[in-house]
């Protein structure tokens, strides 16, 4: 099966278009590539294509081996989940290792906590599975979301992307689950992995289906969200397992 897979994505399949020429030499002409260095066939019965007998380094192959153990063994429709306690005067988040835990994460977030009538905090904490836009870095991380969860000092850029997750969710025709209105203010916001012993409230934000996940990683070959998942499956070791 892996070794299918793998074929599908150097080879690809005829069924998608019957005359791949044109669209090739639009892809070729707009990214100013050289044509006589770039290759590509299609196969079915008979095999088409351009210097189809180029040998060619195939792009972000282990992508496929990662794609493939994810699917494997958490199942398509897996979901991170970052957990959200909460104290008197503290809001605490554990990351999951959600790769995709973004900007509109954020919203959904502050939603969920003004929803049970919070609005003001003394300390938000972080753990250290907790990722922001495709960072890591724990400094960068935390001065990301210091910007976007205080929601009175918002710059136009992030108030721009409130109101354009709002507008995608009218013109997809899902449900409005953000308010016109979020208000989150703090004190303070840092790093602590020592959870709240007795919350007076907890939830948890829940991912896309991983196959969504898997798709935009493909896509775009994020190279962050193929190791980070790397990791969280197991790494070298349990990865040679599975290849056993």
């Amino acid at each position: 099966m892996l070794k299918f897979l793998i074929i599908v994505a150097i080879v690809c399949s005829s069924a998608a278009t019957a005359s791949p020429y044109p669209h090739w030499e639009k892809l070729i002409k707009e990214y100013k590539f050289d044509s006589s260095a770039q290759s590509f066939c299609l196969t079915d019965e008979n095999t088409v294509g351009q210097n189809q007998a180029k040998k060619i380094r195939p792009a972000s192959v282990t992508k496929l081996y990662v794609t493939y153990w994810a699917l494997k063994k958490l199942g398509p429709n897996f979901r991170f989940k970052t957990k959200l306690t909460l104290s008197k005067n503290r809001l605490h988040i554990e990351g999951s290792g959600d790769t995709f835990f973004t900007t509109e994460s954020i919203f959904y977030l502050i939603s969920k906590i003004n929803q049970i009538g919070i609005n003001s905090l003394e300390k938000i904490t972080l753990s250290k599975q907790l990722f922001f836009n495709w960072k890591q870095d724990r400094t960068k991380v935390s001065a990301s979301l210091t910007k976007y969860l205080d929601t009175k000092n918002w710059s136009q850029t992030i108030k721009t992307d409130f109101e354009n997750v709002r507008t995608q969710l009218e013109e997809l025709q899902l449900p409005q689950t953000i308010p016109s209105t979020l208000e989150l203010a703090f004190s303070e916001l840092s790093w602590d992995e020592t959870p709240i012993a007795n919350p007076i409230w907890h939830g948890s934000f829940e991912s896309s289906p991983l196959k969504n996940h898997l798709k935009q990683m493909n896509i775009y070959s994020n190279n962050f969200m193929a190791q980070k998942l790397f990791d969280y499956l197991g790494g070298e070791e349990e990865f040679a397992y599975f290849m056993e």
